[in-house]
């Protein structure tokens, strides 16, 4: 459902945050088992857009260009 997929967003940025790394549209697709197909950047490309409405996650730097965007939890 989406609100499991808001879940696991939030969780892998987490995850991803304790490792020293940030989330990314890649890393998420990976996560999902997702290929690089188009439709599935942009379904992930959505969610994570929807995480950050939501107050899950945050751009780790919002000067960053689109195609470089990383992402960590809300509260880091």
């Amino acid at each position: 459902t989406k609100v499991e997929r808001l879940d696991a967003l939030y969780w892998h940025s987490c995850l991803m945050y304790a490792q020293g790394e940030s989330m990314n549209n890649q890393s998420l697709r990976e996560r999902f088992g997702l290929s690089s197909e188009r439709k599935n950047i942009l379904a992930m490309s959505r969610l994570i857009r929807e995480g950050c409405d939501r107050g899950l996650v945050k751009e780790e730097d919002e000067d960053a260009g689109t195609r470089y965007k990383s992402y960590i939890p809300i509260w880091a």
